[in-house]
């Protein structure tokens, strides 16, 4: 999303070529919402400013004729009280990020990842 809305202020051709012939922009387990609430931004930052840009923004990208499309899953809860390496692994990506999801397994994602 930074480099299609221009954030890279790259103006090479490459970059115009880009902009111009992008329809669709598809991410895999990619966070797409600052982390208001956590301890620790993870993202160092980038995702609010990224966000804060409006020609950055989803909406900005599909009146451009560009489709955003992020594929993520729900198959593992983060829980520091587990014994489940995965499990315990999940709850240490979810915290920094979401700034929940130590305990109960309710902070859903794909181990590394939150959807909320």
């Amino acid at each position: 999303r930074a480099f299609l809305g221009g954030l890279s202020g790259s103006s090479t051709a490459v970059n115009r070529l880009t902009q111009q012939q992008t329809t669709s922009f598809i991410t895999l387990g990619t966070p797409h919402s600052s982390p208001d609430d956590a301890l620790v931004d993870q993202t160092r930052g980038l995702l609010k400013e990224v966000e804060s840009s409006p020609s950055c923004s989803a909406q900005s990208l599909s009146d451009r004729g560009i489709d955003v499309t992020c594929v993520c899953s729900t198959g593992l809860g983060g829980n520091v009280l587990s014994t489940d390496i995965e499990e315990l692994v999940a709850a240490s990506s979810y915290f920094p990020l979401t700034g929940k999801g130590l305990v109960g397994g309710t902070t859903k994602g794909d181990g590394i990842i939150p959807t909320d």
